[in-house]
């Protein structure tokens, strides 16, 4: 069983505390030492911000689209990037880390990047539109930044890490999982490292769209874990 204790504050921040009662008879069995696993969910679009930047319409943000189109490797790139809280971001040592995106269509594989400092964007507000200060596929923040390499966050080493964290294939109606490299969490949470979470480039196969929920869709919607 599990009761909410009385908070606590600890160097001028309140903290959430837990009382965790096991039951007798999952103790009589148990093999010791008993641990408890610590996995947390975040998920929410106020913990989450997600957008698609398209080269299709490259001035248009989609900030609160509820279907992301993922796409590459063609003439025309559809490309989602996704950032959490950091202040949502648990303390301790993180050992894992992922990112949770529901596939509605597609089966090209998909790698996650993790964006370079340079790179701050705006989530934006709309579906297709233009919004100043937002986020589109020419700019990080629309006719105040563009993207430190290229437009759509396209060019590796300047605009997000060489190395991808995972490689997943979409797929229809299916959960898939991308490894995050849990340093970035870390790092994000701490200040070490510019939050600007993660870019999913193409990287194989069919360069029709496919698609996946972002965290603003009303069911089955991305969360990181």
């Amino acid at each position: 069983a599990v009761a909410a204790g009385a908070p606590i504050t600890v160097g001028g921040n309140t903290f959430a505390t837990f009382w965790i009662v096991p039951n007798a008879s999952d103790l009589s069995t148990a093999t010791y030492p008993v641990s408890i696993d610590p996995t947390g969910t975040i998920s929410g679009t106020t913990a989450i911000d997600d957008n698609m930047i398209n080269s299709a319409a490259a001035n248009n943000n989609n900030g609160a689209a509820t279907s992301l189109p993922v796409r590459g490797g063609g003439a025309t790139w559809q490309i989602p990037i996704t950032r959490i809280d950091k202040a949502l971001i648990p303390n301790g040592t993180i050992s894992a880390a992922r990112w949770f995106a529901y596939a509605t269509s597609g089966g090209a594989a998909h790698s996650t990047y993790r964006i370079k400092p340079a790179n701050t964007w705006v989530e934006g507000a709309s579906i297709n539109a233009l919004e100043t200060g937002a986020s589109c596929y020419n700019y990080a923040i629309t006719a105040t930044q563009a993207w430190a390499g290229s437009a759509g966050c396209r060019t590796s080493g300047t605009d997000y890490d060489a190395g991808a964290s995972d490689t997943q294939s979409l797929g229809v109606g299916v959960w898939k999982t991308w490894a995050l490299t849990a340093s970035w969490l870390s790092d994000w949470r701490d200040s070490l490292h510019v939050n600007n979470g993660i870019v999913l480039h193409w990287t194989s196969g069919a360069t029709t769209a496919g698609a996946i929920n972002p965290s603003d869709a009303a069911s089955l919607a991305a969360y990181f874990e």
